[in-house]
């Protein structure tokens, strides 16, 4: 009886546990998969919907990526009328509660009464002016002409742009008139029928028809909620995410933006007058300097005009239908006599250089093409012994480096290169892309490439003067245009040259050998052997050649410090270069067998060589930016540039690319995202990034710590402007951050949120005495700060405590009722909430 009992009890037990087990395993389910309602005013590019009725756009894609870290799923909810219309109606349905959530809000005091503000903003606004592309008469904005100018702006634009705009007009002498429309749509009508000269809009409204003349008065947009909702888990978890986004990637609301309102197709956009000339334009002459091959050159088989800047040419023909003539000159000084005596309208390619084009009767375009300079020299050289050596200069050429030596000039490159191959002379100096067009080919084994740091070689279009201006707009608007795969494949093409591995080419590259063995050989076993001989040489010579090819083309890539890599996916084996960096005339080629246990290697270098094999392997094409541990044991940015090879069936083969280092363009990223988190006047934070800082670090806080966060104003700050002028009032808001800076921690938050409005968070403050020390201290020492010689500044501030759970809504909303307290209670004072 006792066993049955001991037995039904652990059935009870078992019961109950696997009872409370699954309801708490379902609870939790449907709170990490909980549907969140969402206000949905349809608004182009932002919440919007693409040609096939799917949603889309910045607001809707951010929170896509928002539920990645929280498994929310959305329900969408739309209602009728305009844009207006719409979000006032979702307003009303968000505070009662019927929608969770909505986006695209700026802040207003007005609906921060209303509403609950998330911690993090995600993304920017700028208020706009634009004109069309190409109008016949183009506005511009000159701050020191008195200009009166139409403006057409739409008639529920809201009273804070107009009073932005206002603004922006005073310090630029702009008269405005407002041409009031019906919609975006009508604006941009105004403009085509000459009604107003200009539109006011924002950054997040896009057309190819418009452009941008002037930007100002930038805003932060957030998501906002009920104030039901704010003290809740949902705005708990929405911020979290946020902070999260931001942390995996600081540049997510940067890419989005650009995806959504920054056009990445590079489309021509030409004008009014541009299309016209185009229409009536007939043949350009082009000069052409045939010996200076990869830019121009005469196919050895056919004759065709081959070169980088033929090849550019067609591709403008082919975009805008002008028409290009090619006249040849042999060199140089035929070239620029075409010039001088008018029978070319422009030259195909010309050093990019004021002197040379001054000197030629020339104007130049924007450049197409930069090289860095090699040294070229026999094997037998070295580049430390150049002391008294004989230097080969081709004509024209722009080096300004190092000329140690005698220097002789040749009519072009390839009499240069000829000159060092046979021991006339002992170098010379050359740019990596001609270098690479000769010695691709067979004959040049011998020589050695060593990069030089001076300027580059840089290549343009010449124009002869008097220069037409339409002409040299078109020319620049294709160059500046053209994508950067399109220009690098035009490179390719005409700088890396096929070697002809065929019969001739062995019988000249190794004569005798050849002839010994058909001395030696009679009859048929004299052809059976000359076969297999070539056959032989030709299979191992190949092999030989193309590593050599490899080594040259290595040699080329680490030109700018890059990396060369080529990964062969049956083998597991990278082979690549390592240029010592010390000793640039030293590149060195290494192979690397992944499936090798290496037991010496550190942790650091491990992890970085297993994340560098992940972007191999995973076969996606094109440019990966990542932060990878490199062999010095220290985190690098990179941008990988690969292409895989592969076979018939699709699979792998090799990859092939190239590696840049961009630690200096990541830091220079960092820096924008820093002055863009800073406050223009002061240099300290900003509003939003306050907001964001002091939002995680609440969420940081245990039981035992504490916080406190204190808001202060100047008192009568608007009399001190109206009195002192407004330079003074700057200078006085300078001072206090300075002071404030000063004053505090450096891991406290400094900001200004803006106006004559401050805040300082203190992190992990001791006790609230210390608090209203620290306080009163400050109060004094705002004193210091003179207005004249009889009176000083004052502050008034309120301080709230911040315990764990607390949220930056509720902590700002209570320091600011205790600032109000100090003020209506005489100034000069703050008041602590604990």
């Amino acid at each position: 009886m006792k066993i049955k009992r001991t037995f039904c009890t652990y059935i009870l037990f078992f019961s109950l546990f696997f009872a409370v087990t699954f309801a708490c395993t379902a609870v939790c389910s449907a709170e990490n998969n909980r549907t969140i309602k969402v206000g949905y005013p349809i608004q182009s590019l932002m919440t919007d919907f693409d040609e096939n009725g799917n949603y889309t756009g910045y607001t809707y894609e951010y929170l896509e990526e928002i539920a990645q870290y929280t498994g929310w799923s959305y329900e969408f909810v739309e209602v009728p009328g305009t844009a207006g219309e719409q979000v006032s109606a979702l307003m009303e349905m968000l505070k009662n509660g019927e929608i969770d959530l909505m986006g695209t809000t700026l802040y207003d005091e007005s609906i921060n009464r209303e509403f609950a503000y998330t911690g993090h903003s995600y993304g920017s606004v700028e208020t706009v002016l634009q004109t069309l592309i190409g109008q016949s008469n183009d506005t511009a904005v000159d701050s020191i002409v008195i200009q009166n100018m139409r403006i057409a702006v739409t008639s529920d634009t809201d009273e804070q742009h107009i009073r932005e705009f206002n603004e922006y007009c005073d310090m630029n002498l702009i008269t405005p008139e407002f041409v009031v429309c019906a919609n975006y749509e009508d604006q941009i009508d105004a403009l085509k029928t000459g009604r107003a000269d200009a539109m006011l809009s924002t950054s997040l409204s896009a057309s190819d028809e418009l452009k941008t003349i002037a930007s100002f008065a930038p805003k932060q947009f957030y998501f906002i909620l009920s104030k039901n909702n704010a003290y809740s888990s949902l705005m708990a978890e929405l911020n979290e995410a946020m902070l999260d986004i931001e942390a995996a990637d600081p540049y997510f609301t940067g890419k989005l933006y650009n995806k959504y309102f920054v056009s990445d197709d590079k489309k021509i956009k030409l004008s009014d007058e541009e299309l016209e000339y185009i229409k009536v334009a007939g043949p350009i002459r082009v000069g052409v300097d045939t010996s200076r091959p990869p830019f121009e050159y005469k196919n050895k088989n056919t004759g065709e005009l081959k070169g980088i800047s033929i090849e550019l040419l067609n591709y403008i023909s082919e975009k805008t239908n002008l028409h290009f003539i090619f006249k040849e000159a042999k060199n140089q000084d035929e070239l620029y006599k075409m010039v001088k005596d008018g029978t070319v309208d422009i030259i195909a390619e010309m050093n990019y250089d004021y002197d040379t084009a001054r000197e030629n009767g020339l104007a130049m375009s924007r450049p197409y093409t930069s090289s860095q300079y090699l040294l070229i020299m026999g094997d037998n050289q070295s580049q430390e012994n150049i002391v008294g050596k004989r230097l080969a200069l081709p004509k024209y050429s722009l080096y300004k480096g190092e000329t140690i030596g005698k220097v002789t000039w040749y009519d072009s490159v390839y009499d240069c290169l000829i000159a060092v191959k046979n021991g006339r002379e002992d170098y010379t100096y050359i740019n990596s892309l001609t270098a690479e067009y000769y010695l691709s080919q067979p004959g040049y084994e011998n020589l050695n490439m060593i990069p030089q740091t001076y300027t580059p070689a840089v290549s343009c279009f010449g124009f002869h003067k008097p220069v037409n201006k339409t002409l040299l707009s078109i020319m620049n608007k294709l160059i500046l245009t053209i994508s950067e795969n399109e220009l690098q494949a035009i490179i390719n093409i005409n700088t890396i040259q096929q070697r002809d591995y065929n019969f001739e080419y062995y019988i000249s590259k190794y004569p005798i050998q050849i002839i010994s063995g058909i001395a030696g050989i009679a009859g048929i076993f004299l052809i059976i052997m000359l076969l297999l001989i070539i056959i032989l040489v030709q299979r191992n010579r190949r092999n030989k050649e193309m590593q050599i090819d490899l080594q040259k083309h290595l040699s080329l890539y680490s030109v700018s410090n890059d990396y060369f890599f080529e990964y062969d996916f049956k083998k597991n084996k990278m082979v690549f270069n390592n240029p010592d960096l010390s000793r640039q005339d030293d590149s060195k080629l290494i192979e690397y067998i992944f499936n090798d246990a290496d037991h010496e290697m550190s942790e650091k270098k491990m992890e970085g060589r297993d994340a560098f094999l992940n972007i191999i392997q995973s076969g996606k094409d094109g440019v990966i930016e990542a932060q990878i541990y490199c062999f010095d044991e220290n985190l690098h940015w990179l941008r990988i540039t690969m292409e895989t090879i592969r076979d018939d069936n699709g699979m792998p083969l090799y990859a092939v690319g190239r590696i840049n280092i961009i630690d200096e363009e990541k830091n220079a990223e960092e820096s924008l995202l820093d002055q863009a988190q800073r406050d223009s006047l002061t240099h300290i934070y900003n509003n939003e990034t306050s907001r964001r800082l002091i939002s995680k670090s609440l969420t940081e806080l245990t039981e035992a710590d504490m916080s406190a966060l204190l808001i202060l104003d100047l008192d009568n700050f608007k009399n001190i402007n109206d009195t002192y002028g407004h330079l003074w009032g700057d200078k006085m808001l300078r001072a206090v951050a300075d002071l404030l800076k000063n004053s505090f921690r450096s891991n406290d938050i400094v900001a200004r949120p803006g106006g004559d409005e401050f805040l300082v968070y203190m992190s992990k403050i001791r006790d609230t005495k210390s608090l209203a020390e620290k306080c009163a201290s400050l109060c004094s020492s705002v004193h210091n700060i003179k207005l004249d010689d009889s009176n000083h500044l004052t502050i008034s501030m309120g301080v709230a405590v911040a315990r764990a759970g607390m949220y930056y809504d509720v902590l700002y909303q209570t320091a600011d009722q205790a600032l109000y307290r100090s003020k209506n209670s005489g100034r000069d004072k703050f008041e602590i909430v604990e």
